[in-house]
């Protein structure tokens, strides 16, 4: 969820269309937009009875992001209000004292004057939602800035008195953020969970330009796609949380533990039969057809509509198959990169196609695994 959070807060189709999925699967957004500085969303959903909130920074996509990045100094990081943490971020402290990159500290300080983009919506304030629901949980997250962004609002939060308990950072491919007081402060109170792609060189770029940062949290490490060139890249962190989560999901099943689906069903009349997914994959995707294949026959097994009895469903002798397929074409002109295309026919008993869906995406943007599931689930 994290990670696919982090890819709904670029300004890109894919990201849009990933957003679009979070509201199927019940979270309300608000985002917040601006010419020059952070641009975030902020999700609600409850579950349990429990008010969740997701809060996801984009990472570096501007020309003026990238001269935030480049601001390699540190400021004073301190405050109870937003208007003291810009204050003593103008004085000057020794070393000794809570420091944090500058660049990144201002992307988080513009998030205040961000306009919220649906103008009928209030603006949401996370300090007084948390303290006047205790119970409310806030899961901050972000992709490189958006990553440090996330890291250092979580920060912001406990220094203004918001319980650590009611709070979870989960970035991928973040830089560090402050030096080492700051790291002494806030690594005992903080629940920070960095997730790092091997040979990723962002995460480690600040300490060998300064020995004046340091990372903390959990660092959790991926291994990043063989179809990824760049470690770095959100699609590869994508990826690797996909199949975290078809590994995990299968281990649950495994143990008796029940899963709730995460994508829209789609759901076929009791006389339907959804067929195998067919592989027409070159061989170098073998292992990431097994990812396809499971996420296919997860959300789109024949689902009974709600004028069909589940009991007797198999009983009914079926009037119509559904038969998808997968294949991919190796780009000429790119490494790691295909055309992915995805058919899906649906059939009468005689083998006379009635409906018939093709789609196709390059993943020059994305891996083939990510990839397929946006043309499989459809809009």
């Amino acid at each position: 969820l994290a990670a696919a959070a982090s890819m709904a807060a670029y300004n890109e189709r894919i990201s849009r269309i990933v957003r679009q999925y979070l509201v199927k699967d019940g979270w309300e957004l608000d985002y917040y937009t601006q010419k020059k500085g952070a641009r975030f969303f902020i999700a609600q959903k409850l579950i349990d009875d429990k008010a969740i909130y997701l809060v996801s920074v984009v990472g570096t996509e501007r020309w003026d992001d990238i001269k935030l990045d480049l601001m390699f100094g540190q400021v004073y990081f301190a405050g109870k209000t937003m208007e003291e943490f810009a204050a003593n971020a103008a004085m000057k402290m020794p070393s000794s004292a809570p420091k944090v990159h500058r660049g990144f500290n201002y992307f988080v300080q513009s998030g205040i004057v961000a306009t919220l983009e649906d103008s009928h919506h209030a603006p949401l304030n996370m300090a007084d939602i948390l303290r006047s629901n205790p119970q409310a949980r806030l899961y901050l997250t972000g992709h490189s800035l958006g990553g440090a962004a996330a890291t250092i609002g979580a920060a912001r939060l406990i220094d203004v008195g918001i319980s650590p308990e009611q709070i979870k950072v989960i970035t991928f491919g973040a830089p560090a953020v402050g030096n080492l007081a700051f790291t002494e402060k806030f690594s005992p109170v903080m629940p920070l969970k960095r997730i790092v792609n091997r040979h990723d060189p962002v995460v480690s770029i600040l300490q060998s330009l300064s020995g004046k940062y340091k990372q903390f949290g959990q660092e959790v490490r991926w291994t990043p796609p063989d179809t990824v060139g760049d470690p770095h890249m959100l699609s590869g962190y994508v990826d690797s949380a996909i199949k975290n989560y078809y590994d995990k999901r299968r281990a649950a099943i495994n143990s008796g533990v029940e899963v709730r689906n995460v994508y829209p069903l789609r759901r076929y009349p009791a006389t339907t039969r959804v067929l195998p997914l067919e592989d027409r994959l070159p061989p170098g995707l073998a292992n990431e057809f097994t990812y396809m294949r499971e996420s296919y026959d997860y959300p789109y097994k024949l689902i009974p509509d709600s004028s069909s009895s589940s009991k007797n469903a198999d009983l009914i002798a079926p009037t119509h198959f559904v038969d998808s397929s997968i294949e991919a074409i190796p780009s000429r002109d790119q490494p790691h990169a295909y055309q992915m295309i995805f058919t899906r026919a649906v059939r009468n008993a005689n083998g006379i196609t009635e409906q018939l869906e093709l789609r196709s995406t390059g993943t020059f943007r994305l891996t083939p695994l990510a990839a397929f599931l946006y043309l499989s689930i459809g809009d």
